[in-house]
């Protein structure tokens, strides 16, 4: 059977991730909603902000350097110096990203994209469907206006 897999063009580059298999996406998975879960909730309120803050705080060297050598195995990078002659991109992480940060946080989040939006999208619904049930049961329970 054959992984998905998806590409983007970032600042000149183009990545194909493939997703990871099923016992290497579990490991992903636990690590990545032990390190952004608490982000998660805090965005649910709707503070993208203080969200921010708690992704900062929650995210450690040790997660962030697991999760790009897990992804680094699965993405391959063409274009810019390399032409069309793709690399997998662990054999050329260091120096391809090296002063290139916000352009590893692009790719890193696409690959958690390509990875887990079925569960990202899912939290998403789920949320808002509680948002809407909690709504609908404070106007049920307000008196009612003269």
């Amino acid at each position: 059977m054959n992984l998905k897999s998806e590409t983007k063009t970032i600042g000149g580059y183009t990545y194909k991730v493939t997703a990871l298999n099923a016992v290497d996406g579990r490991k992903v998975f636990v690590r990545m909603t032990k390190a952004v879960g608490p982000a998660i909730a805090a965005a649910s309120d709707g503070n993208e902000a203080a969200a921010l803050g708690v992704l900062i705080d929650g995210l450690n060297e040790a997660d962030l350097d697991f999760f790009c050598e897990k992804f680094a195995e699965v993405t391959e990078v063409w274009g810019g110096d390399y032409g069309d002659k793709g690399r997998t991109l662990k054999n050329v992480f260091m120096s391809h990203f090296s002063a290139n940060y916000f352009e590893m946080c692009e790719w890193l989040a696409f690959a958690f994209e390509v990875n887990y939006s079925s569960f990202f999208t899912g939290m998403a619904t789920m949320l808002t469907e509680r948002k809407t049930a909690k709504e609908k049961e404070a106007k049920a329970a307000a008196p009612a206006s003269p």
